[in-house]
């Protein structure tokens, strides 16, 4: 008995070349939410299960369509699954080396996943196919951070890709919105962005609020560091105008201890300053 697989295999390989998956160019007309792409994926899968060949053609196509309208961050779990429906699609289209590379990218995100027998038997080519896959041998190339805002790819916040596999691309703003949402296939140059020159790859840019926290961390130490040694030179005064010292180390030691905390307080403190100024006046930049 052939198995689900095969059988989608025989009516889906005469169109599969003509007909492979796509991300269309959609107008949105509303914001897509992960929720939404949960059931779209339930129902590739039950018309998968029910051996529907038009209507899982029909939901993975709408599944990919619907992506570029996408407007929440996505989730790697999701993302994995996304990538293992692309992957049952080109399998059954016959198109081998284009599963492989789907499979791949939902391995790399879950290693340790393995399809239910629900929804592949086992005994099936496809489990071969899936599990075949050296993802730790992956040729990784470097990307460019965005000038603004942070990058995702496949979830995840990297300044590397797999060019031979599909990836789930997501582009945020500094304010942490999603500004763009595509799946790109594999082999397939990444979306359009203005790339940050001379910086180097950056997985993420620091955020707004950090450079100014330790900015006015260093401003809280140094002020308490200057307290604590204006306090130490009031008690180094008051010794040595009632002449209690017990010996002329312990005043020189008290007078340092004071000069130190003192000069360390006003160091940090200016330290600081700058920092959140610097940090102002450059950080979005």
């Amino acid at each position: 008995m052939l198995s689900r697989l095969l059988i989608l295999s025989v009516f889906l390989g005469p169109i599969a070349l003509a007909e492979s998956p796509t991300e269309p160019s959609v107008q949105c007309a509303a914001a897509v939410t992960s929720d939404r792409v949960e059931m779209g994926l339930d129902t590739a899968q039950a018309a998968w299960v029910e051996l529907d060949v038009d209507g899982f053609k029909a939901s993975t196509d709408a599944l990919l369509g619907s992506l570029p309208c996408v407007k929440e961050e996505l989730i790697p779990p999701l993302i994995a699954r996304i990538h293992r429906f692309v992957g049952l699609r080109r399998f059954v289209e016959g198109d081998q080396a284009g599963a492989e590379a789907a499979f791949a990218a939902s391995r790399l995100i879950e290693p340790r996943y393995h399809f239910p027998t629900s929804l592949v038997p086992a005994g099936n080519p496809v489990i071969d196919l899936f599990e075949g896959v050296n993802v730790g041998r992956a040729e990784h190339t470097v990307i460019p951070g965005p000038v603004e805002g942070s990058i995702r790819l496949d979830g995840r916040l990297t300044v590397e890709r797999v060019p031979d596999w599909p990836l789930l691309f997501q582009r945020f703003d500094a304010d942490g919105d999603v500004v763009e949402t595509a799946y790109v296939p594999a082999g397939t140059a990444l979306p359009s962005y203005e790339q940050r020159l001379g910086a180097g790859p950056d997985a993420e840019a620091l955020p707004p609020w950090l450079g100014p926290a330790i900015g006015g961390a260093f401003v809280v130490a140094g002020v308490g560091l200057y307290t604590v040694g204006y306090r130490t030179r009031n008690q180094y005064l008051e010794k040595k105008q009632d002449g209690s010292f017990s010996s002329l180390d312990e005043a020189d030691d008290l007078r340092a201890r004071a000069n130190a905390l003192g000069s360390a307080g006003v160091a940090a403190t200016a330290l600081g300053a700058v920092g959140i100024g610097i940090s102002i006046k450059f950080g979005g930049k």
